[in-house]
């Protein structure tokens, strides 16, 4: 199994945000797509939700890309769901229930660009070295199993990892944040993390 760094408080089950038996679901899932897809769909456990047939999700890709880069403020994300939503219901028709799909396919887009968006300040503000630039790997020597990830920036001998916080109240220390950070001192193999901490 593979298991991303950015997934180990999960997989050890100190995330309370990231339920661990889902999250080695998903794992399976993207290593046997079809395997499990026919299983999940024969047990009723999924069912098959389609944008329309005028193919709205190739649209929405194209309306939110031109948004993408724009996306740093919290605060600003239920303006910006607007927008791109108006832009797309000029080209498409949208139902209720392709309009909730949109809408939660905009919402998971915009926390991840978000703290992308955010990286380059804080490692521009801090004189930061900037990571993402090579995928660091480690296969334990026995078991089954390896982890991998991108590591956010660095300063000297110390990896950095850099969270966008979407809230004030989410501004603490988050075992599972450690244990990510953690995870890059073993792929890197180094001995000494920081955990930055970005809101507003």
């Amino acid at each position: 199994m593979e298991i991303h760094a950015s997934k180990l408080g999960s997989i050890c089950g100190v995330n309370p945000f990231e339920n661990r038996d889902l999250c080695i679901l998903e794992y399976k899932v993207k290593k046997e797509k079809c395997k499990y897809r026919r299983e999940l769909l024969d047990l009723g456990i999924i069912s098959v939700l389609k944008l329309d047939s005028e193919n709205i999700s190739k649209k929405l890709k194209v309306v939110y890309k031109n948004h993408q880069s724009e996306i740093k403020n919290p605060s600003d994300f239920s303006k910006r769901k607007r927008e791109i939503i108006e832009e797309l219901g000029k080209t498409v028709e949208l139902d209720d229930k392709n309009l909730s799909l949109v809408e939660d396919i905009v919402n998971n887009n915009m926390k991840k660009d978000c703290g992308k968006n955010n990286e380059s300040t804080v490692i521009s503000n801090n004189n930061y070295k900037k990571g993402n630039s090579k995928l660091w790997i480690w296969s334990h020597p026995e078991l089954n199993y390896t982890i991998k990830g991108f590591h956010d920036a660095s300063k000297g001998d110390i990896v950095i990892e850099i969270k966008t916080r979407m809230k004030q109240a989410n501004i603490r220390k988050n075992k599972y944040d450690l244990y990510q950070l953690f995870g890059y001192l073993l792929l890197m193999n180094k001995t000494k993390g920081k955990i930055v901490q970005y809101f507003n």
